[in-house]
């Protein structure tokens, strides 16, 4: 399926049931944080990795529409052996959910992304949070701009 005429890729309830499985077993529940399957890793959570990547879609499916999870060690060791590629996007799903989830960011203590006011920084923040870079590739690429008219002239 295509995200370019607004349809969300989907991927069938066996991946999805397959995702979590392995999800509790690379994060279990541990240490007061919950596992990866209770915070949706499979369902809700998905969607969220899979509005912004669609293109894991495919990757999960071909990975783990029937994937035999009796030894989920085992199991992700092949994958990562033999497909690093769909290994890759099992892991990164199973993270990004999780880490995503309101709960776990409050768990964690994330305030997610906060805006800065770079006028409000030091020189050393500002080295640290990258804006000089940034700010080098605006000044070399020059003024991009349209002029606005003098009122004056448009009559």
């Amino acid at each position: 399926m295509s995200d370019a005429i607004g349809i969300r890729p989907s991927v069938g309830e066996n991946t999805r049931r397959a995702l979590e499985t392995i999800g509790d077993h690379l994060i279990p529940e541990a240490h007061g944080m919950p596992s990866a399957g209770t915070m949706g890793v499979g369902t809700t959570q998905l969607d969220v990795v899979l509005a912004s990547r669609p293109d894991l879609a495919p990757l999960l499916e071909g990975a783990l529409a029937d994937a035999k999870l009796d030894d989920i060690g085992d199991f992700v060791r092949r994958l990562e052996a033999e497909d690093p590629e769909a290994h890759g996007a099992v892991t990164l799903a199973i993270v990004a959910g999780y880490y995503m989830h309101p709960e776990v960011h409050e768990l964690i203590g994330y305030p997610g992304q906060v805006p800065k006011d770079a006028q409000r920084l030091g020189e050393r923040e500002i080295y640290q949070e990258g804006l000089m870079d940034l700010a080098a590739k605006v000044i070399e690429r020059g003024p991009v701009y349209r002029p606005t008219p003098n009122p004056d002239e448009t009559s």
